[in-house]
Parts: structure tokens; C-alpha cells; sequence
């Protein structure tokens, strides 16, 4: 057949066929590419942020989180956080003060009615706020278990003699209960303490000066025993005169006050320890605390708080890792509460 006998559409149709395939060239070109490159890493879910909850201007480390929640598998008992901050006891808070025990009444219907650990890390405090605190985790739990893994002074160590079970880590410090207080707020605090036995030393040392006395006499004058009778009267008056000087400076209603004052501490630890103790011991263990050192910052370890009598459990096992876990972690911290995740 001739070319000018073709049909007309042939060539045509051939042309558009090739059109087409040169336009889809591009687009399998794009999608091969596409195919080529990788894909797109899926994004991360979103790690859980925990806080204390009633106080906790930071979120709290994952790995505090972490200990504990093994505490509290360890123990069987839900951990309430007591973790007050030096660094920042400009914060009321901090401290056991009014500020905290108004934020703990506002949430005592969130605490369960099981008993409760207490981790325990704090400056201490006032002794009558400190007391209200004890109490009213023995109402509301039923009692509580104490853990310190590194300090409770001061009015803390008033709240961990409340407590049923008293866990003290190694390097644990805990302090004496003798009333701190200061006549300005621009003099440093000082112990009532030193007021008070004042007047007890000056006793000490009177007694002690006619002893002497009279053991002088006795050799001098190689005196016999019914002769002594004799003697004794002139020695005290010599005495009281020396002596006199000396307690004519004593304040007798500031001695009092101060008195007073050492009495809160000693009577709030006796009725704290009472229910475990009984009263004898109670009162001993109280007045050691308060009398028994030469300062207010003296360091009560655990070993210290065995030999006046009070009962302390040394952490064992796996509890023993998380104690030396919890006292490098709670530095630098301030945490108050149950740990829950923040909205």
C-alpha cells in the first residue's frame, strides 16, 4: 500500500503514545527518589515530668523518682517526702514552720488511711508546729515509718522520734532538742540551755567548794569525824559569801522563762515516745536530748541515739543500696509530699 493510502490517524496516535510515556517519565523518576531516601524518624513520646505534691519548685530527677518507688516497694508503704533545702531556707517552707503545717492541714484529707515513710532531709524547725506535724500522721495513717538518709536535726529529729519504725542510714545525723531562741532578730540564736544550767553549775560548784573545804579543814586541823559537825556551818556561810556575788547576777524570772522554754521540746519528744517506750524511758531518752550535749549543733549519729535508748533499724539488702542512693540525691533538693506526675 502506498504512504498516501494510510490512514490519517495512524501517525497520529503514535506521536501522543510518546508524549505520554516522556510525561510519566519524571513523575516514576520522583517516586524512585522518594522511594531512595529514609524515612523520617518518628518523634518521641513525651517522658513524664513528677513533682512533690505539696511543694516542689523543680521537677524532681527521674532517678529520685526511680529509688523512690523502689523504697516504697521495699518497705510496703507509700513514701511522703520531707526533703527541705539549706541552701533556701529563706523559704518558709523549708523549714519546719507554720508555712508547712497550714499547706499539710489544707491537704490532710489526701493522705491515706494506711500508715506512711517518711524520707526525712531537713534543718529542722519549730518543736510546736513539728509536734502537730507527728500528730496528725498518727490520726490521719495510723502512724508512720521514718527514713533518714542523710540529716534530721534539730525539731526534725523530734518528728523521726514519732515515728514506729526509725530507718538511719549510715551517714545519718540527727541532733539535740535543746530550744533554740534569739531577744532580736538582728542577734544570732542561741541556746536556752546555756541560761539554765547556769544556775545548775553554780550549784555544782558550790557544793563541790565546801567539799573542799572541809576536806582541807580536816587535814589541816587533823579534825575527827564529830568535829566535822562543828565545822560545817562557818564553811557554808564562807561559801554563800563567795558565792553570792556570782548568783545575785542570775535573773530569776529570765531562768525561768528559759526554763520554760527547754520544757517544750522535752515534753513534746516525751509524749511522742511514750506509746513505744513507756514513761520511764520516755522521759529518760527526752532528757538526754535536751541536757545531755555541749551544743546545739552537736552531730547524734545512729550509734549516739542507740546508747540512750532509742531503737533504730540499720537498712540491709537492696533497702541499704537505695539509702546511700537517697543521700546523694536529696541534696540540693526541696521536695515536700507524695510524688505524682505533673499535669
Amino acid at each position: 500500500m502506498a504512504p498516501s493510502d494510510r490512514p490519517k490517524g495512524a501517525a497520529s496516535s503514535k506521536i501522543s503514545s510518546i508524549e505520554e510515556a516522556a510525561a510519566k517519565k519524571p513523575a516514576r523518576r520522583k517516586a524512585r527518589q522518594r522511594k531512595s531516601q529514609p524515612a523520617a524518624p518518628a518523634k518521641k513520646a513525651a517522658q513524664p515530668t513528677y513533682v512533690a505534691d505539696l511543694y516542689s519548685p523543680e521537677p524532681l530527677s527521674p532517678k529520685l523518682v526511680e529509688v523512690v518507688r523502689d523504697v516504697e516497694a521495699e518497705l510496703g508503704r507509700p513514701v511522703w517526702l520531707l526533703v527541705q533545702d539549706i541552701e533556701s531556707v529563706k523559704n518558709p517552707i523549708d523549714l519546719l514552720h507554720g508555712p508547712l503545717l497550714a499547706k499539710l492541714l489544707e491537704q490532710r484529707r489526701k493522705l491515706p488511711r494506711k500508715k506512711i515513710a517518711l524520707v526525712i532531709d531537713s534543718p529542722g524547725g519549730d518543736a510546736h508546729c513539728t509536734y502537730q506535724i507527728a500528730t496528725t500522721f498518727r490520726r490521719r495513717c495510723g502512724g508512720y515509718s521514718a527514713l533518714v538518709p542523710k540529716w534530721a536535726k534539730s525539731a526534725a529529729t523530734l518528728l523521726a522520734l514519732g515515728a514506729d519504725q526509725l530507718i538511719v542510714g549510715p551517714d545519718a545525723q540527727f541532733g539535740p532538742l535543746d530550744v533554740q531562741y534569739t531577744e532580736s532578730r538582728r542577734k544570732p540564736h542561741q541556746s536556752a540551755l546555756n541560761e539554765v544550767q547556769i544556775l545548775e553549775r553554780l550549784h555544782s560548784n558550790a557544793i563541790e567548794a565546801i567539799d573542799q573545804t572541809m576536806l582541807f579543814l580536816s587535814r589541816r586541823l587533823e579534825l575527827q569525824a564529830q568535829e566535822m559537825d562543828e565545822f560545817l556551818p562557818p564553811v557554808m556561810d564562807f561559801v554563800a559569801k563567795e558565792f553570792e556575788p556570782l548568783f545575785s547576777k542570775v535573773d530569776v524570772v529570765h531562768w525561768t522563762f528559759m526554763s520554760r522554754l527547754l520544757r517544750v521540746a522535752h515534753d513534746y519528744a516525751v509524749r511522742l515516745l511514750l506509746p513505744k517506750y513507756g514513761q520511764s524511758a520516755a522521759q529518760r531518752i527526752a532528757r538526754s536530748l535536751v541536757e545531755a550535749y555541749p551544743g546545739h549543733d552537736f552531730n547524734v549519729d545512729g550509734n549516739e541515739l542507740r546508747s540512750i535508748g532509742i531503737e533504730t533499724t540499720e537498712p540491709d539488702g537492696k533497702l541499704a543500696s537505695l539509702v546511700d542512693d537517697l543521700h546523694d540525691l536529696v541534696g540540693g533538693v526541696s521536695a515536700i509530699g507524695f510524688i505524682t506526675e505533673k499535669k
